[in-house]
């Protein structure tokens, strides 16, 4: 089956794509990876009228890292992310959740900004960009806003993008001392879409909570921040006690979907699972020395 006719326009620049996507239309979308897209259109699920390819800008593919934050320009792939030292020194956990996506050939074109903008509650990076705290930079017809990712994820395969929108960039800020991320999911097979992702951002200090951000993806329409903050557990010594109650806790918050692959119910014992597995583990890091994994 081959997808529906279509225009193709590649830009030479972001400023030229931002009016391209307007001068087209509702209809036109933008192509990065196309990974997801492009499957999409062949099944006729999407039908746009004009593919705005964004993937070879210069500006979109940028990495750089100082002392406040992390940037991530939208078109830089997956796979580039997996190799690049310089990320994996700075935030261990983006190597780690990249490492999880789909397969090789799917990460050597699919890019960090187009799994944002499809917003899969099952996938990776939606997930991660919540629990760290990530601002999603998007350039515009009126100019260029900032979104926390939070507020970015309005519903499955639906995000805060308006016609005619980019995203241009990511950040997020850098870990302070003592802070920890950990990542990990359940899936029917390695590259498989996950059935429940978990990722916990916390500060330890002589192994008790401080502070701690428990986002949990795939249990609804959006990667759900389930626990924030916390402030009936900060002090409290992390063990494999609290590690349980804590699990029990958040996963009251979720109402997972259930589908003919796996009922709700498993999905919420799936995902206590994955918070009581990585909570010890932050603990095991932290006893390490090994911060942000």
């Amino acid at each position: 089956m081959k997808p529906p006719s279509f225009s193709y326009l590649r830009p030479a620049s972001l400023e030229e794509a931002v009016v391209a996507l307007c001068e087209s239309g509702d209809d036109a979308m933008v192509l990065a990876g196309g990974q997801s897209l492009l499957p999409a259109m062949v099944l006729r699920v999407a039908r746009p009228s004009v593919l705005v390819d964004i993937s070879s800008l210069r500006e979109l593919r940028q990495v750089e890292i100082d002392d406040q934050c992390i940037t991530i320009g939208a078109a830089v792939t997956h796979n580039e992310i997996l190799h690049s030292d310089e990320l994996a020194s700075a935030m261990p956990v983006l190597r780690t959740a990249a490492g999880w996506i789909a397969h090789y050939s799917i990460r050597e074109k699919g890019t960090f900004g187009g799994s944002l903008a499809n917003a899969d509650p099952a996938s990776e990076w939606p997930c991660i960009a919540i629990c760290i705290g990530a601002t999603v930079h998007v350039a515009g017809r009126e100019g260029s806003k900032a979104v926390k990712a939070e507020e970015f994820f309005l519903g499955p395969l639906t995000s805060a993008l308006e016609p005619g929108e980019i995203i241009t960039h990511v950040t997020i800020p850098r870990l302070d001392d003592g802070e920890i991320v950990v990542f990990d999911e359940l899936a029917a097979q390695h590259g498989a879409f996950g059935y429940v992702l978990v990722a916990i951002k916390a500060r330890l200090v002589r192994n008790r909570i401080k502070d701690i951000r428990i986002c949990v993806g795939g249990c609804g329409g959006v990667p759900e921040l389930a626990m924030s903050h916390a402030e009936e557990f900060q002090e409290a010594e992390l063990n494999e006690q609290l590690a349980v109650q804590m699990a029990e806790v958040t996963v009251k918050r979720l109402e997972p979907d259930g589908d003919r692959y796996i009922a709700s119910d498993d999905r919420r014992q799936m995902a206590a699972e994955l918070i009581r597995r990585n909570l010890l583990e932050l603990g095991a890091k932290l006893g390490q020395g090994k911060l942000g994994a």
